[in-house]
């Protein structure tokens, strides 16, 4: 069987990565909604590389910037669930780590979450999309990011990480199949 083909389109220097058209459709529409609505924090997005969706229904995502290129990877189910506005958030509160990252901040802790939760949630607010302020606000109050949070989520993430990771080494090496829209 020949391995999967993806989609690619690159917007704005992003380069966008995804099994189906409306992924990337999804995530065409988020750029351009932070490029209209807040053309300052877009700045942000000049240091984000690549958006890969993994192909699964899923919610999962990771920023990796570890190594060139800076790379977002999310789960389909985010990127076709997700309302523009709360997906347009999400990559305002990814850009701002990857601005974290750039600045020196290379540790994950509260503070840097904090940075990027606020950031993604003044843009939901300054576009009026309250209802997903609303959903934002009850999952920071979950503090997911804290560690020590039992040994099952850890080997939840551990998963994830493998799976993203196993994806974003076929993209980086070249052997991820592409079609460009």
């Amino acid at each position: 069987m020949p391995p999967e083909r993806f989609y690619t389109k690159t917007v704005v220097g992003i380069q966008l990565v995804a099994k189906t058209r409306r992924e990337i459709d999804a995530l065409v529409k988020a750029l351009r909604l932070i490029r209209r609505r807040a053309p300052k924090l877009f700045r942000c997005f000049r240091f984000l590389d690549a958006v890969l969706v993994y192909p699964k229904r899923s919610y999962d995502n990771a920023i990796y910037m570890h190594d060139d290129p800076y790379v977002w990877v999310c789960e389909s189910g985010t990127a076709l669930e997700s309302s523009p506005a709360y997906f347009a958030g999400l990559l305002v509160h990814e850009a701002v780590h990857v601005a974290q990252w750039r600045r020196g901040i290379r540790r994950h802790s509260t503070r840097m979450e904090e940075e990027a939760y606020h950031a993604q949630r003044r843009f939901l607010k300054n576009i009026g999309a309250n209802d997903e302020v609303a959903w934002l606000d009850e999952q920071f109050k979950e503090r997911w990011w804290v560690k020590g949070r039992g040994e099952a989520q850890k080997r939840s993430v551990d998963r994830i990480s493998a799976r993203h990771r196993r994806f974003l080494a076929s993209y980086r090496s070249g052997t991820l199949p592409l079609r460009h829209l």
